[in-house]
C-alpha cells in the first residue's frame, strides 16, 4: 500500500523556491506558461550515506531517513525540472543528474533542508556521475565522459571530455582510471591522469549495451543488459580482458560489488546474488523479486537499496546473502499514464503505480489526497458519479469507488483475458477498448458485479474509445477509427470506418467531428456528421507522437510523446494550426483541460499544470526561451539503427540546410538545401553518406541552419 505522504509547509517553500530558479526558467514553449507541478515518478537513482537514501522519485530529489528501515521517515524532497536520473553522495553534498537538464549540487549537510549551492547546465542526456577530488566525472549518452570541475560549487566548469566511449551509462574512477559502460561501445578505461585530457587506453566490447559498471580490485563487472554479468580483468587496464560471466536469463541494469558477492539489479529477476570469489566461474547464491523492474543498486553496510521503477525503493537485508530478505519500503510514483479533472481534483493513472487523486484547488502545488494500488498496469479511465472505471492493460477493468476521495477503493472488477486500453462510461456502461479483443460492453449498473452485454471485434487492436448518443467511435491501432452503432448494447453493429494515415490511439468526438490521435500520423480530424461515411477533412502534423487528445472551444490539445504539448487551432477543422506548445521533460501521454488550466501526464516525470493563453488575447511572459524562427527536435529513434527522422518546425518561410556531420567535423550528407515554407517538416536519415555507404557507429552532428540562426544536436548510430 502506498503511503500517503504528508506535505509540510517546507515542502511548498521549496516548491516555490524551484519555480523560480534558473533550473524551472528552461523550459521552451509558445503562449503557455508553467503554474504548477506534480513530479512523482519512476526510481531511477539512489545514493546512501549512513541511514539517509537519496534517489529520484520522478522529477523529485526525495531524502528519506531509513534509521528505522520498516518505517521510513521522508525529510523532504526536492523539485527539479526533470527526470532524476542519478545521484551521488560525497562529503556534505548530493550531486544530481536531471536527465537533459545538468548537474545540480545541494549542501545537505542537514538532510532535512538541503541548499542549491551549484548547478551547470551543460549536458544531452546524463545519467551517471562519480565524484573523485575536485572533480565530477559524468557518463552523458550524447557527450560521452564530460569532468567537470567542483572544487567550487558556485562556478562549475568543464575541463575535460572524451567522446571516445560513446552512449555513456555509467562511471566509476579509481585512481588514474575512469571505467566507463557504454551502450554502444561495451566497456571502456579512460587515463583521467589529466583530466584536461582524458585519452582512452583500453576497452572491450560486450555483446550487449553496458548498463553499468562496479569495481572492486583488479576488476570491472558489467551489468550487460541481456548477456547478465560480465566480469573484466582490469589488471592492465590497457588490455582488459573479460575472464568470467553470469548469465542471470533477463536483463542486467546495474551491478554492486561487496564481500565477493555481485549484487545485479536485473529487469526481470529483479535483485540476483552472485559469489564471485572465484571470478573465472561466477555462481548464484541468491535472489529477491522486488515485484516489479530493478534498475539501481546501492549496498551500504549489510543492506541492499534496490530501485524497481515500478514499485519504489526496497531495502534488502544481506547479511546472508544467500538469503536476502525486505525489511523496508518506500513506494515512489510511477508512469503518468492518464489524467482527468472534476473540480477541484485530478485524477491520475500511474501504469504499474496505481491510482491517484490530486487536490488542485490550488493549481501551483496539488497534493496527494488519496490512493489505490490497481493489481496490473493502469493506464486509461473515466469518472462517473462516486466510481472510477480504470482500464488495466493486465487486468481488464478495475472499478474504485472514489466517494470518499482520501480513501479510494477497489468493489468490482471484469477480466476476461484482454488487454484493457481504453475506457468510456455512458447509461449504466461502461465501453472497454480491450486490445485484440475489440469493443466490450459492460453493465456496470451494479458496480460490484459488473458483467459484458455485448461486443464488436474491430478486427485489429482497440486503444481507445470514445461515446456520443447512439455511437461509439473506436481508435483501432493500424486500422483507423470505426463508428459502431450502440443503441442497443447488446448488439453493437459497425456503421463507418475511415483508415487514418499511421496508428489510431485515442478519438474525442465534439460536434460533427471526431478528433484522432494517430501516433506518427498526428492529429486527424474527421467529420462524422453522417456516421455511414466518416470523411478526413483536416489533419496537423504534431512532429512526433501523438498520444491523446483533448477539445475545448477552438482548440484541440495534443500530448506529443517526446514533443510536451501541442496546442492546435481548430477554428477550421480544414486548416488546423499551432497555436501555442510547451515542452514538459519526460513524454507527454495525456492531457485534460479544466477551466482556464492544461493538465498534462507526463510519464516518469508526473503532472504538469500549464495556463494557454490564446493568440489576440495577449502573449504571456514564457516560461521557456524566446522563439528563434525555428525549433530542433532530438532526432528519434536515438540511438539509431538503420534510419532515424529528424524534425524541425519553421516559424516563418526561409532557406534551410540540414547537414549531418561526424565527430571530428566532417560533412557525412547534406539531408537538406531548399526554400522551405512554415511549419513542422521532418526528415530521414539512413545512415548512408554522399557517395551510398554505411556511416560507421559512432556520434554524429546534425546542424540546421537559416539565414538568420543555427543551431545543431548529436545523436548516435549503431551498426
Amino acid at each position: 500500500m502506498k503511503q500517503l505522504k504528508v506535505s509540510v509547509i517546507i515542502l511548498g517553500v521549496f516548491i516555490f523556491l524551484f519555480i523560480m530558479s534558473p533550473a524551472w526558467a528552461q523550459y521552451d514553449s509558445e503562449n503557455c506558461s508553467l503554474i504548477g507541478r506534480w513530479a512523482e515518478g519512476r526510481c531511477y537513482a539512489v545514493d546512501v550515506e549512513g541511514d539517509i537514501a537519496y534517489f529520484g522519485n520522478g522529477a523529485y530529489l526525495e531524502i528519506v531517513d531509513f534509521t528505522n528501515p520498516a518505517n521510513p521517515v521522508e525529510l523532504t524532497k526536492v523539485l527539479l525540472s526533470s527526470l532524476v536520473t542519478g545521484v551521488t553522495f560525497s562529503d556534505g553534498y548530493a550531486y544530481v543528474l536531471s536527465d537533459k537538464e545538468g548537474l545540480w549540487i545541494f549542501d545537505v549537510s542537514n538532510p532535512a533542508s538541503p541548499s542549491e549551492v551549484g548547478y551547470y547546465d551543460k549536458m544531452e542526456n546524463a545519467r551517471k556521475t562519480t565524484i573523485y577530488g575536485n572533480y565530477a566525472y559524468v557518463s552523458d549518452c550524447l557527450l560521452g565522459l564530460r569532468i567537470i570541475n567542483v572544487s567550487n560549487p558556485d562556478s562549475l566548469f568543464e575541463i575535460g571530455y572524451c567522446d571516445d566511449v560513446g552512449c555513456a551509462l555509467d562511471i566509476v574512477v579509481e585512481g588514474d582510471f575512469a571505467y566507463v559502460a557504454a551502450s554502444d561501445s561495451g566497456f571502456s578505461v579512460v587515463d583521467v591522469s589529466d583530466p584536461t585530457n582524458p585519452v582512452e587506453v583500453g576497452s572491450v566490447i560486450t555483446d550487449d549495451d553496458a548498463k553499468a559498471v562496479a569495481v572492486s580490485g583488479d576488476y570491472a563487472y558489467i551489468a550487460g543488459d541481456s548477456e547478465g554479468l560480465r566480469i573484466i580483468n582490469i589488471s592492465n587496464p590497457t588490455s582488459p580482458i573479460e575472464v568470467g560471466y553470469y548469465d542471470t536469463e533477463g536483463y542486467a541494469y546495474d551491478v554492486a560489488v561487496s564481500n565477493n558477492h555481485a549484487y545485479v539489479a536485473d529487469r526481470f529477476y529483479s535483485l540476483i546474488v552472485i559469489d564471485v570469489s572465484n571470478p573465472a566461474s561466477p555462481s548464484q547464491v541468491g535472489s529477491f523479486y522486488t515485484g516489479g523492474w530493478a534498475d539501481r543498486i546501492e549496498i551500504s553496510g549489510n543492506s541492499a537499496y534496490v530501485s524497481d521503477i515500478n514499485e519504489g525503493l526496497w531495502i534488502i537485508d544481506i547479511t546472508n546473502p544467500e538469503s536476502p530478505n525486505n525489511i523496508g519500503f518506500f513506494d515512489t510514483g510511477g508512469l503518468a499514464s492518464a489524467i482527468k479533472v472534476i473540480g477541484n481534483y485530478a485524477y491520475v493513472a500511474e501504469n504499474t503505480a496505481g491510482f491517484q487523486i490530486l487536490d488542485i484547488s490550488n493549481p501551483s502545488l496539488p497534493m496527494e489526497t488519496g490512493f489505490v494500488d490497481t493489481p496490473g498496469e493502469a493506464v486509461d479511465f473515466s469518472v462517473s458519479g462516486n466510481y472510477a472505471y480504470v482500464a488495466d492493460r493486465v487486468e481488464g477493468l478495475r472499478i474504485i469507488d472514489v466517494s470518499d476521495l482520501a480513501s479510494p477503493f477497489e468493489v468490482g472488477y471484469f477480466d476476461e483475458g484482454g488487454y484493457g486500453e481504453g475506457i468510456a462510461v455512458s447509461n449504466n456502461h461502461a465501453f472497454l477498448a480491450y486490445g485484440l479483443e475489440g469493443l466490450r460492453i459492460i453493465d456496470i449498473s451494479n458496480p460490484v458485479s459488473p458483467s459484458e452485454v455485448g461486443f464488436f471485434d474491430t478486427g485489429k487492436y482497440a486503444k481507445g474509445v470514445a461515446v456520443s448518443g447512439d455511437y461509439a467511435y473506436v481508435a483501432d491501432g493500424d486500422s483507423g477509427l470505426y463508428v459502431i452503432d450502440i443503441s442497443n448494447p447488446a448488439s453493437p453493429s459497425k456503421l463507418g470506418f475511415i483508415d487514418t494515415e499511421d496508428n489510431a490511439r485515442r478519438v474525442v468526438v465534439s460536434g460533427d467531428y471526431a478528433y484522432v490521435a494517430d501516433t506518427y500520423g498526428g492529429l486527424r480530424i474527421i467529420n462524422i456528421s453522417n456516421p455511414l461515411s466518416p470523411v478526413e477533412v483536416g489533419f496537423y502534423d504534431a512532429g512526433s507522437a501523438a498520444y491523446n487528445i483533448a477539445v475545448s472551444g477552438d482548440y484541440a490539445y495534443v500530448a506529443n510523446y517526446y514533443f510536451g504539448l501541442q496546442v492546435v487551432d481548430i477554428s477550421d477543422p480544414s486548416s488546423p494550426s499551432r497555436a501555442g506548445y510547451f515542452d514538459t521533460k519526460s513524454y507527454a501521454i495525456d492531457v485534460d483541460v479544466y477551466g482556464d488550466h492544461v493538465y498534462v501526464a507526463d510519464g516518469d516525470d508526473g503532472v504538469y499544470v500549464i495556463e494557454f493563453q490564446e493568440l489576440g488575447v495577449g502573449v504571456l511572459e514564457s516560461s521557456g526561451t524566446v522563439t528563434k524562427g525555428f525549433d530542433l527536435a532530438q532526432n528519434y529513434p536515438n540511438p539509431f539503427n538503420p534510419s532515424t527522422q529528424i524534425t524541425y518546425n519553421l516559424h516563418i518561410s526561409t532557406r534551410v540546410t540540414l547537414k549531418i556531420f561526424n565527430i571530428k567535423g566532417q560533412k557525412i550528407k547534406t539531408l537538406v538545401n531548399e526554400f522551405q515554407s512554415a511549419g513542422m517538416k521532418s526528415v530521414e536519415w539512413d545512415g548512408l553518406d554522399e557517395m551510398g555507404r554505411k556511416a560507421s557507429s559512432g556520434i554524429y552532428i546534425y546542424q540546421i541552419k537559416t539565414p538568420t540562426f543555427s543551431t545543431s544536436k548529436k545523436m548516435i548510430l549503431v551498426q
